[in-house]
């Protein structure tokens, strides 16, 4: 069944299944260097084999404590993210992150090279082609199968907010996450300093004691960093009352870490910069995300389908190549088709312009 041939009539999406995961949304066979050093074999083998994905960082080499501990957990969840069907894991052979023992923590189908084990670059590349090849041809086309939305995790991301956002998307995105909900989903908010909320009710929305602790230590942490702030020059932000009207908060996830919950609304501690966001939403499990955007920032995340949504008429009608949905012009039935048209498989803006980026946070400086 081909994107266009699914017709949205009930709360469903045309994914791929998969073993004790969620389904997936793309089939993507990931190519995943463990280091900055073997980024540009990882690059050469997804050259080779176009069917592949490559997400190459500049970490892994000479982290410690809980910076080396971050971009593993990262790497790993991500890896083990619903679209991804299999995974090359990529080394150099010295680095601090050790790319065989990355390999062994996968639960996915994973094949494994690395360049001093191998016997060099050309040797490596050529064994991660052939491993890579063998993972396309095991991954097929991937026969998609209509699925309920529970079992859907929507990614959301605001960053660069404007009054525009405040009033126009995020009620729109409210009443796509309510739906979500109400269907058995999860919804994971990526917490940046346009999250910022001068309203204490942020932090008061969670289940428990517990919750509420972590959200308003990490809120506290935004607050103490660079503002979020709207043309007029006042406080702007995501009021996540408006975001899940009402809807409590369940869990609250450290960046790197995986959603624990089968249904709700988890927030994703990461940074402001979208590309590192992004991969903390893959992380946590998101098979999908929804970016707010007053700029129209076209990038998009190789590893998950990005909706780009503007509450901005002139970004939409400068950007209207790049924008998916104008909440100028578009209301929940036309956001809610889009969520499901480019989960079972249409592609957005940014996958279609190729404008994906893949960048993990640090929490702390390389040795």
């Amino acid at each position: 069944m081909t994107p266009a041939e699914h017709t949205q009539t009930t709360e469903t999406f045309d994914g791929y299944i998969r073993d004790r995961r969620q389904a997936g949304v793309r089939n993507h066979v990931l190519v995943l260097p463990s280091v900055i050093c073997s980024s540009i074999v990882s690059e050469s083998i997804t050259s080779a084999v176009p069917e592949a994905v490559c997400a190459s960082h500049d970490h892994g080499c000479g982290q410690i404590g809980s910076d080396k501990r971050q971009t593993r957990q990262t790497l790993i969840n991500v890896a083990e993210n619903p679209n991804i069907a299999g995974v090359v894991v990529v080394g150099l052979g010295c680095e601090t992150l050790d790319s065989q023992n990355i390999a062994a923590d996968l639960s996915v189908p994973v094949k494994h090279t690395a360049i001093q084990t191998a016997g060099g670059t050309q040797a490596a590349i050529d064994e991660g082609t052939h491993a890579a090849r063998e993972l396309v041809t095991q991954a097929g086309d991937g026969d998609r199968a209509t699925v309920d939305l529970e079992e859907l995790t929507l990614g959301i991301a605001t960053t660069d907010v404007s009054t525009s956002t405040v009033q126009t998307v995020h009620p729109l995105v409210g009443g796509l996450c309510r739906r979500v909900l109400d269907a058995g989903g999860r919804v994971a908010v990526s917490a940046t300093n346009a999250f910022m909320s001068t309203e204490s009710r942020n932090e008061c929305l969670t289940v428990d004691d517990g919750t509420a602790a972590r959200l308003g230590s990490f809120l506290r942490t935004v607050r103490a960093g660079p503002q979020a702030t709207g043309p007029d020059g006042s406080l702007s932000g995501t009021n996540l009352t408006q975001l899940f009207a009402n809807e409590p908060i369940h869990e609250v996830v450290s960046y790197g870490d995986q959603i624990t919950l089968d249904s709700g609304v988890a927030v994703v501690e990461t940074t402001s910069a979208f590309e590192e966001a992004a991969t903390g939403l893959v992380a946590a499990g998101a098979q999908l995300i929804l970016h707010g955007t007053a700029a129209g920032i076209p990038t998009g995340h190789p590893l998950a389908p990005v909706l780009k949504i503007t509450g901005d008429s002139e970004t939409a009608a400068a950007l209207a190549n790049d924008i998916d949905i104008d909440a100028t012009e578009q209301g929940p039935g036309r956001l809610f088709e889009s969520v499901c048209t480019a989960a079972s498989g249409e592609l957005t803006a940014a996958e279609q312009h190729g404008l994906t980026t893949f960048a993990i946070t640090r929490s702390g400086p390389s040795l």
